[in-house]
């Protein structure tokens, strides 16, 4: 080996950690030597030898640091599979010496990385790992050098690695995991943490470790770390509590452990705590195959549904608005609304007629319409708006969903407009205004269903009337908001209002009304404008009429302007 590159390793040994740019210079240097072959890597181990067996520690730890730093700049295809077979030989041994550690997991990653490395080496590092390496022993940014090294065993050259390890090294590479990671404490190592156990988990067969693997994670359930002030790593809370939840959700093995536990959690105090809870349920049934989920579907739903059944809900008559009202709460308590609705309508999505006829999935959710329609019957019962909003959001999911939701809650919630039989037929229940305007909100919540759907998602059907449900109600509908128009009293202002709402909102759903049924509704309208001397009905029928005039425009000329051309006075002026 030349003199000069003598003098470079020696210029690194006395500069490393006091003078930095001469360090650095000296690494730049001995690169150059490198890649012209003026000097050849075997050269250089040879010069740094005494340096990479030092009793002395610092010594060590500069030579080791030094061929680190070479490695990490080195041309990929430089080192032969020999070379690298040789330094995983030498590097594997000396994890055990916790001062040193570090610049030899940066070259093992290193060597990884090297153009001519070969899976059959990857067993010797896992192997070391388990056996030598100790993870109580090493400080935290040594850890993470360690977790860091599995993460380039799986994902390196595009995971080129990933399915030689899943078919020979399964139990390796889930062991070695499961070493270097306990007992884990800093944020930044259980980042990296966390995704090496949901890639994992995800990728290998687990089923002889599902249980250590869930406990891996799960003892950290819930996470209630804060970031301190000037956190180099700017990892938030929230991060960490997402990579644990893709943890929970990677494997369907982990559905025993998971929402048995997280159906636990759900009983605490804590708002906070509940809505990670729910996220994370959120996303395991979003995740799990569907035959898992119908396996702890009863459980879920008997603990959630009283979340929603048992809450004061906020005033307001349409659906979307209302979850957007809860999301934006300042009340973390409140924000598990959404949460929860979005529980349900996340297993409901996955129900396709066609697929899931004979599927247990169909029964679940019919047990569910079922239970919350009995709250129907009285349209202002202490449960009915609540059990509305959960049947309307389920409805909001799919076709399949909507149709099973309407043609099983509509002949229940509308059932006083709904004869039995010809010997009933002149026998329907009276409604109190109170319960008048309760089912219009209900009716309202299922027309915003039908909004998401048609509107929002632009669902396409053929022959819409024969096969959406709700055409087959849609008379019941006009006649309750004829009723509650036309034989109502004027005095009766938030019922009228809440009607006229309810026209603005069936002229905006896709398809719906044909032109006899708008023009009967802008015949109501234009009566009441002209007939109703209430100014908060006015300014509400005011803004109907403007906003269906907008999308009627020549419906509404015919229809409404000449009633009230007649009104003008007969004059020059």
């Amino acid at each position: 080996m030349s003199l000069q590159a003598k003098g470079l390793i020696n210029q690194f040994v006395i500069s490393q950690g006091v003078a930095q740019t001469q360090a650095t210079d000296a690494i730049t240097n001995l690169l150059s030597l490198v890649n012209s072959n003026e000097v050849s890597f075997l050269s250089l181990i040879e010069s740094l030898g005494h340096y990479l067996v030092d009793d002395d520690s610092v010594i060590r730890l500069k030579g080791l640091t030094c061929l680190s730093e070479v490695l990490q700049r080195l041309n990929k295809e430089k080192l032969t599979k020999k070379d690298i077979n040789v330094l995983i030989e030498f590097f594997s041994k000396k994890l055990d010496l916790t001062d040193t550690v570090q610049p030899i997991l940066i070259s093992l990653n290193c060597l990884i990385l090297m153009d001519n490395f070969i899976n059959v080496l990857i067993s010797k590092i896992l192997n070391s790992l388990v056996e030598i390496y100790d993870p109580k022993s090493n400080i935290a940014s040594s850890r993470f050098l360690a977790l860091n090294l599995l993460n380039t065993i799986l994902t390196a050259h595009n995971s080129k690695f990933l399915n030689y390890c899943v078919n020979n090294l399964n139990d390796n590479v889930i062991n070695c995991y499961l070493h270097i990671s306990q007992n884990e404490k800093d944020p930044k190592n259980l980042m990296i943490s966390f995704k090496l156990n949901a890639f994992i988990s995800h990728n290998f067969e687990i089923e002889n470790f599902s249980e250590e693997l869930f406990d891996a994670c799960f003892c950290y359930f819930p996470i209630s770390f804060r970031a301190p002030e000037n956190d180099p790593y700017r990892i938030t809370g929230d991060e960490l509590k997402l990579e644990l939840r893709k943890v929970l959700a990677a494997n369907d093995l982990f559905a025993k452990d998971s929402f048995p536990n997280l159906i636990e959690k759900l009983s605490s105090t804590s708002s906070i705590v509940k809505s990670d809870v729910l996220e994370t349920i959120n996303l395991c049934i979003q995740s799990y195959k569907l035959e898992t989920v119908e396996n702890y579907w009863i459980s879920l739903w008997n603990s959630l549904k009283f979340e929603i059944l048992h809450k004061e809900l906020a005033i307001n008559e349409n659906l979307n608005d209302l979850i957007t009202y809860y999301s934006q709460s300042e009340n973390e308590d409140e924000r598990t609304i959404p949460l929860i609705l979005s529980s349900f309508q996340n297993l409901c999505s996955r129900y396709n007629a066609e697929e899931h006829e004979e599927s247990s999935l169909k029964d679940y959710i019919i047990l569910i319409i079922d239970e919350l329609s009995k709250n129907l019957v009285k349209p202002d019962d202490s449960k009915s708006k609540q059990s509305t909003i959960i049947l309307a959001s389920i409805a909001s999911t799919n076709l399949n969903v909507s149709n099973l939701v309407i043609s099983r809650t509509f002949p229940v919630l509308l059932s006083y407009l709904i004869p039995q039989d010809t010997e009933t037929a002149s026998e329907q229940k009276i409604l109190t205004t109170r319960q008048q305007r309760s089912l219009i909100i209900n009716v309202s919540f299922f027309l915003d269903a039908y909004y998401k759907l048609y509107n929002l998602d632009n669902l396409k059907i053929e022959n819409i009337q024969q096969n959406c449900s709700i055409f087959k109600f849609k008379d019941q509908i006009l006649s309750l908001i004829q009723q509650t128009l036309v034989s109502s009293s004027t005095v009766e202002i938030t019922l009228r209002c809440l009607s006229i709402k309810l026209i603005a909102k069936a002229f905006e759903l896709k398809q719906f009304l044909d032109l006899n049924e708008k023009t009967l509704l802008l015949e109501i309208l234009t009566d009441i404008l002209l007939n109703d001397n209430n100014l908060n009905t006015y300014n509400q029928t005011i803004s109907t009429l403007q906003m269906i005039s907008k999308s009627n425009a020549t419906l509404t000329l015919d229809i409404t302007l000449p009633k009230l051309l007649i009104h003008l006075p007969d004059t020059d002026n």
